[in-house]
Order: structure tokens, then sequence, then C-alpha cells
């Protein structure tokens, strides 16, 4: 988790900054992702792994492009306010002024480190939105150690009996499987138990630094 602070307190303080950021070196960007046989994002931040690209393997990734290709291709087309061609100027400025020896690769890299930043935001504050309070009791209750099904189910159950109405037509498995959809919790192969993830632990991280309230309805 600590890779997770480190960017959240030090790589940028808005996500739009790395929307455009993004912006501004979509053309390496877009040549170095064509180049990309894999990418991750892990404790160890952000790793690439070049492959040996062809023409033809080349023309096949295009036509089975993903959101991040077609969400880059997509900034061709966008309006630019002026605001955000002043911050573009601004972060283009930073960005050479401090390393004016880095080459695109490793500023590439950077900016790619500012994309999975912000969409670590953007599911959060996503989740957020849709998350009940006693699902971010669940969340708590699992970062201190896995449970067997029943003791998961007493969350709902409890939200269950204070809203009737709400929960008429909503399972425990839909319940449960919200969760499970985020990837904020698992079960661990080979037994009933649940475990909260990685992803569950970042988000509990951010709700702890964003000091939003905890007890939502339901």
């Amino acid at each position: 988790m600590e890779w997770l602070r480190l960017v959240l307190d030090k790589l940028f303080s808005w996500p739009v900054v790395a929307l455009v950021a993004i912006a501004v070196f979509r053309d390496p960007l877009r040549r170095l992702l064509r180049r990309l046989r894999k990418l991750g994002v892990g404790k160890e931040g952000v790793t690439l792994e070049a492959g040996k690209a062809s023409v033809l393997q080349d023309s096949q990734a295009l036509r089975r492009e993903s959101p991040e290709r077609e969400f880059l291709r997509g900034l061709d087309d966008a309006p630019v306010s002026p605001v955000v061609t002043q911050v573009e100027q601004s972060i283009h400025s930073s960005l050479y002024a401090s390393t004016p020896n880095e080459d695109d690769t490793a500023r590439v890299r950077r900016l790619i480190r500012a994309l999975a930043t912000t969409h670590l935001y953007w599911q959060a504050e996503v989740t957020y939105r849709n998350i009940f309070g006693s699902q971010i009791a669940l969340l708590r209750r699992l970062s201190a150690g896995d449970c067997l099904p029943d003791q998961l189910k007493a969350f709902y159950e409890s939200a269950r009996a204070a809203n009737p109405g709400e929960y008429r037509s909503y399972s425990f498995e839909q319940y449960l499987g919200f969760l499970l959809s985020t990837q904020f919790i698992e079960t661990r192969p080979g037994t009933d138990l649940y475990a909260i993830t990685e992803a569950g632990k970042a988000f509990l991280t951010w709700l702890t630094a964003s000091r939003l309230p905890e007890n939502k309805p339901f």
C-alpha cells in the first residue's frame, strides 16, 4: 500500500492534471503503448514490458482497441477549454524543466503512472456514490481478518432489518456481488472464507484520507 500513498501524496494534487498530462504527451504515449506486451500496476508501481511487435500485430491490436487506447485516441477530437490549455502548458513546462535529461520513454512511464492514479481516484469516487454504509462496515471488518459467509451476512441482515423496503428485492448474493464486482473482496481458494483485496484496502485508505462519512444509508 505504500506505493499508493506515495503516488497520491506526491504525484499530482488533482486527477485532471494527470488527464491533461496524457493529452500533452498523447503521441509518444500512443507509440509506446503499441509496443507494449505487458502493462501492470502493483506494489512496485507501473511495469512496462516491450513486445516483439509486427505490422500485423499492430493492426490486430488496433482493431481490438482497448478502452485506454480508445480514450487516448478520443483526445484528438476532445474540445479544449482555456483552463485546460493553461494547465497543459504548466505541466509541459514543469515536466521538462524538472527532468531536462529524461527521455520520452521515462516521461511516458510517469504519465502512465499518473493515469493509473487517476483511475484509482475515479473508481473510488464512483464506488463511494454507490456503496452502502453497511458494506463499508463489512470492508472494515474484513480488513481485520477473513470471514465466513454467515459473518458477512450479519451485515446484510442488520441493514435489511433497518431498511426493509429498500432490501425487499435485494438479495444477499446481490449485496455481496457488488463488492465482488468492484474487486474489493475475494474468496480464499479451497475455503469458504472471504478476504479483502489490495483494491479494497486502497479504497479504505482513500476513504480515510478523504475524511468522508462512512455511516451512509443502508
